[in-house]
């Protein structure tokens, strides 16, 4: 599981980030709101652990930012206030969860087991779609009329992408997916140019290639329909 860690406390920030890299965790970590949302514009998370008191852009205008963008990741917030309108200020912004410091790491470690058991258990039967392009978590499968079976990166990758069509990054990364999927899609699309790599088939082409045309339409977004 990837994880965004966005405080300012170095120590803390420290002795948090190394806690979950020694659980398995890979960890980035930034030390204010601004740099939490351009990483979070650059890479993919399953979890945000987002500090509400920190310099340049605090935590709760950053959730906003990364909110209005698309970004559905998971947010948890730290925090070290204890009233109840603060904490429901958080949320209503759009973060999942918080913790109060002073809080226990244990307590920390154990949020991030249970929300990575509960999405395997979700991504153990869930299917994503998009115009008619379909996405089998379970089985690794992308279809449409046809299908292709993927790797758990290319899996990864491409629920990313689908649950967020529209985000920029996304946009510019599908490339890099279709380049390591290059010779299977060969065999799936049945394009056979020498030229075949990560650009998509001009317009004229589009209809030839029903599922690439949906894999098109989701990693460019509605505004490129």
């Amino acid at each position: 599981m990837k994880i965004l860690l966005a405080e300012d406390e170095a120590q803390l920030n420290r002795v948090l980030t190394v806690a979950m890299q020694k659980s398995g965790y890979d960890v980035d970590s930034v030390f204010n709101g601004q740099e939490a949302v351009d990483a979070v514009k650059k890479h993919p998370y399953d979890v945000i652990i987002m500090d509400i008191m920190m310099p340049v852009k605090n935590g709760l205008d950053a959730v906003k930012e990364i909110r209005a963008a698309g970004d559905k990741t998971y947010i948890m917030m730290l925090t070290a206030k204890s009233e109840i309108d603060d904490k429901v200020t958080g949320l209503d912004v759009g973060a999942d969860d918080y913790l109060t410091k002073p809080f226990s790491l244990k307590e920390l470690l154990a949020r991030l087991r249970s929300k990575e058991r509960r999405s395997e258990d979700y991504n153990s039967t869930q299917e994503l779609n998009y115009d008619n392009l379909k996405l089998d978590l379970n089985s690794q499968e992308l279809s449409s009329n046809n299908s292709i079976s993927l790797s758990k990166q290319e899996t990864g990758l491409m629920r990313y992408f689908l649950l967020n069509p529209a985000r920029p990054s996304a946009r510019k990364n599908y490339s890099t997916m279709f380049g390591r999927m290059k010779m299977k899609a060969k065999t799936w699309f049945g394009y056979t140019s020498p030229s075949f790599g990560p650009s998509w088939p001009q317009s004229g082409q589009m209809s030839r290639f029903p599922a690439r045309r949906a894999a098109s339409s989701a990693l460019r977004g509605p505004d490129h329909d």
